[in-house]
This record gives C-alpha cells, sequence and structure tokens, in this order.
C-alpha cells in the first residue's frame, strides 16, 4: 500500500502495469510505499505526513488471528518519502497473513507536543494467551522521553455507557490531537 497525493512532490511513480492506480492516468505521486496496513493520514505542517499503520500481527495466534508488535505511526517528508517510525512496538491484530489487520488505527499529533495512536479494542475472549493486551482500546503517546504510554481509555468510555446501545466494539479511526491538550477519537458508526 503506498499513500498518493497529488503530482507535485519528488518521490516517483511506480511503474502503470504495476499499478492499481495507473487510471489516474499519472496525475498522482507515490510518497511512500510499503506501508504496513496504512489507517489515518494526518497532514501536518512542513510538507510533514504521519501515517497509522496497523501491522500485521504474527507473535500469538488464534484460530482466527494472529497478534503482535508490528504496528506503528510512521512520519513521512511529503516532499522526500523519507519514513521515521515515531512510534513503535504497537499491538497488531491480523490474519495469520497479515490481511484484514486492525491496531494502530488513527494518528495525531499536538502541535510541539507528543504523538498519539487510536489502538481499536478487543474484547477478553478474543485474545490470545500470552500476548500483552494492555493498549487495546487505548489511546497511546510517545512523548519527549520516547517511552509508549497510556494517554486515555478510550474503550473504557463505552464499557461503562454504551452510547449507541449497540454493545461494547470500540474502534477509535481517526484521531486529532490539538494544541489545548484535547484529543477527540472517533469511533466507527458514530
Amino acid at each position: 500500500m503506498a499513500a498518493t497525493f497529488p503530482s507535485g512532490g519528488a518521490a516517483t511513480a511506480r511503474p502503470a502495469e504495476a499499478d492499481p492506480l495507473a487510471k489516474l492516468g499519472g496525475k498522482y505521486t507515490v510518497v511512500r510505499a510499503g506501508l504496513d496496513n496504512p489507517r489515518q493520514i494526518s497532514l501536518l505542517g512542513r510538507g510533514q505526513i504521519l501515517v497509522a499503520e496497523a501491522g500485521h500481527g504474527k507473535t500469538g495466534c488464534t484460530e482466527q488471528f494472529c497478534m503482535g508488535f508490528s504496528g506503528k505511526v510512521t512520519l513521512l517528508s511529503g516532499k522526500t518519502g523519507r519514513a521515521v517510525p515515531v512510534m513503535t512496538g504497537l499491538l497488531s491484530a491480523a490474519g495469520g497473513d497479515g490481511s484484514f489487520a486492525t491496531g494502530a488505527d488513527g494518528a495525531g499529533k499536538r502541535p510541539g507536543g507528543e504523538f498519539f495512536a487510536a489502538m481499536t479494542y478487543a474484547a477478553p475472549d478474543q485474545r490470545p494467551p500470552g500476548v500483552s493486551t494492555r493498549q487495546l482500546g487505548k489511546l497511546m503517546s510517545r512523548g519527549p522521553a520516547r517511552r509508549l504510554r497510556v494517554a486515555a481509555n478510550i474503550s473504557r468510555f463505552e464499557i461503562i455507557n454504551d452510547p449507541d446501545g449497540e454493545g461494547v466494539d470500540s474502534n477509535p479511526y481517526s484521531l486529532l490531537a490539538l494544541k489545548d491538550g484535547s484529543r477527540p477519537a472517533s469511533p466507527v458508526g458514530s
């Protein structure tokens, strides 16, 4: 999967025969190929792009999926395509072949502050044994000390309140980190 934007960047597009976007007639530029199940893309200042990558699972497996710590948040230069992982070791769940991945589904950066990742929730009966799940349904952050920490428990609100009446299914798929410190997240279906 690649992040694509209108032409004008410094990156080179893939060959048309291998490119599912070839029908656009070269009216885009691939900024970065090889992303690991990208989700939210946030445009930051100075041509920077923040990408939540759900990862590909792979450590502990059940009959249905594998979980591991291959999720990350990557900062891209929109001009050069250079990628710098700014959050790594994020929980990821996917099929045995890496398909149908979920994990770091939202990414944001507070101006002048820390990076954030919104993590999908999974019920206890859906978790493989032996894999730490403290990140599930949480808003994770990484500040200047470069350590991951839980900034907020997104799924706790739904567990307590069930605002849509449909049971617990916290899937925060977008995030906006504001300068004043607030970090709204939007669950699917909200």
